[in-house]
Formats: C-alpha cells, structure tokens, sequence
C-alpha cells in the first residue's frame, strides 16, 4: 500500500507545472481511500449541479455553509464508490470496454439527441476529459452492479410488518369527507337575461319536482362542464365547492334536489348522489405503495450496513478543506 506522502507527491508530479508567471492552480487531494487518491476535482464536477442550484437560491454564510455540506456529501458518496469498487477488483470482477460504450452511447441519445459533438463541447466546459467520463461511467455501472448483487433475496418486508405500519401510521391516511353531487347550471352572461333565466330554472325545478330524471334533463338544460356526464361532477370535498353551493349541500339528504341557487352569474340546481364521512384509507388500498417504501426503507438500511463494514476495514483520510467558495 501506498503511503499518502507518496501518493501526494504523485499527484503533484503528474501535473503540468508549466513555466508560466500565471499561478497554477494544484488540483488538491480531498481525501486518501486505502491506496487510490480521491481529487477535490472529482469532487467538485459531482457537486457542480448542486451548487448551481444553491448558488441561485443562497448567499453568503448560509450559502458557504451548504457548500461546505454538499462538498462532505459527494466526497463520502465517492469514498463509498471507490471502496465498492475495489471490492469488485478483489473478487475478480472485470467489466468489458463494450458495456462502457453502451453506457456513453445511451448517453449521448438521451441527453445530447445523438450529437456526440455536443457531448465533448459539454464535456470541455465541465474541463472533463472522455477519460474521465468512461471512468465515471465504469464506476457507475459497478456501483449498481455491487449493490444490486449484495442485497439480492436479503430485502424481507413481512406483510405482518407491512399491517403494522399501517395501523402505527394511520393518521398518514385520512381521508376528507366528501359530496358526490350532480349540478344543473344556467349562466347569466348580462342583466337582461336574468329575468329569462330565473324562469327557466324554475320551470326545470317543477319538472324534477314532478319525477323527472336529474341527469336526462342535465344534458338536455345544463350549461355546465359536466352536461354530457348528466351534470355528474363525481365525489368531491364541501371545501372545494364555491360557499353558496356549500351552504346549499350541507343542507341536502342522499336523493334530495336543492331550491335554485344564486350566485350572481349562474343558476344552480343540485342533487346529492351520496356522502362519505371523513376516516382512513383502508389498508388494502395503501397496502403496496406503503411495501415498497418499508421495502426500499430496509434496502437503504443494508446497503449502509455493508459500506459501514467496508469502511471498518479500510484506510480513509479524509484532507480538511476550509475555503468553500
């Protein structure tokens, strides 16, 4: 194993040290990882889509503080990279250069339409070398790899597990009450039509009054979004409704028909279908979103298991960094 004097004085030897009166500027060592080198560099082009974002949104302490976070952040993901890695070097693992091309061909596709040329002038504005890129690309698919193969049949999410999360979690499941409501609607687009409007409103309530059927004489009468659909506007929440249709709900039984309802601008005659009171989502309708996450929960919980034992057995010095500009 390299000690890290001598991987420091590698890397600095490995440098362009150019004439030059211009200051160089030395691409420092962020952290050692048993006996590779991990670069401020490296670390840096991971951030630079989260600094972007802070940058724009942060400033000053706030913003130094969150720089500082992040640059940990991606410097203990690249550890943990590298410590996956040479786990797979160990075991005789050996990715062939196709599966890089692939990977970088995929790439190109999805993010640059196909245009290899707008990869590299992206790549030179990242100051990123096809290197560097097939590097990152090679780690990546190892990462994935070794990740997906360790936890393969590990993962065990109970449905006894599953039922008490559930019932310890149950207050994430409430539910509104709501109105399944149909609407008869007449706009009144100008004063002179109230009179007009006002009466056909009434002569469709007598018709409903006399046995008529709601949702026929809706997609007849109706000037509503939902005339089509028999006036039917589904189950929604007393909330969501304008307050005089609100206030003439709360007073309606399932089957009733409202008096005409005034709003100014329209007319409103309303028939409730049905109500369902406030309560919880029942189990079997939540019962797999809330699987998958216990399931990606115990999958994180593993995999920071075996890199908390890697990290156990290796060599890590991490360099203090105190600019974060």
């Amino acid at each position: 194993m390299k000690s890290p004097f001598i991987l420091a004085l590698l890397a600095i030897l490995s440098l362009n040290t150019s004439q030059a009166a211009d200051p160089i500027m030395i691409d420092g060592i962020a952290a050692y990882v048993n006996d590779a080198a991990i670069f401020q560099g490296d670390v840096l082009r991971a951030r630079r889509p989260i600094e972007a974002e802070l940058r724009r949104n942060l400033s000053g302490p706030k913003l130094q503080m969150e720089l500082r976070t992040s640059y940990l952040q991606v410097l203990d993901t690249l550890i943990n990279n590298k410590l996956i890695v040479s786990a797979f070097t160990e075991e005789g693992g050996s990715l062939p250069d196709k599966a890089i091309d692939d990977r970088i061909t995929d790439l190109v596709q999805a993010r640059y339409k196909g245009d290899s040329k707008l990869l590299q002038e992206d790549l030179l504005k990242q100051g990123m070398t096809m290197g560097q890129l097939r590097d990152q690309q090679r780690e990546s698919i190892i990462v994935r790899s070794m990740r997906s193969r360790t936890l393969q049949g590990r993962v065990k999410v109970s449905p006894k597990l599953v039922r008490a999360s559930y019932e310890e979690e149950k207050t994430r499941f409430t539910t509104d009450s709501s109105v399944h409501i149909r609407m008869i609607v007449l706009d009144i687009p100008d004063p002179e039509s109230r009179v007009s409007q006002e009466q056909k409103a009434k002569n469709i309530l007598d018709q409903l009054k006399k046995g008529d059927d709601f949702a026929s004489l809706a997609r007849v009468v109706s000037q509503g979004f939902y005339a089509k659909k028999g006036g039917d506007w589904g189950s929604i929440e007393p909330k969501e409704l304008r307050k005089e249709i609100g206030d003439a709900v709360d007073l309606l039984k399932k089957g009733e028909v409202s008096p005409i309802v005034d709003t100014g601008d329209q007319l409103y005659i309303i028939k409730l279908e049905g109500r369902t009171a406030a309560g919880f989502e029942p189990f079997e309708d939540v019962q797999a979103a809330l699987e998958s996450r216990l399931y990606k929960k115990e999958e994180a919980r593993l995999y920071a298991v075996w890199l908390k034992t890697m990290r156990a057995d290796a060599y890590i010095d991490i360099i203090p960094i105190t600019s974060f500009r």
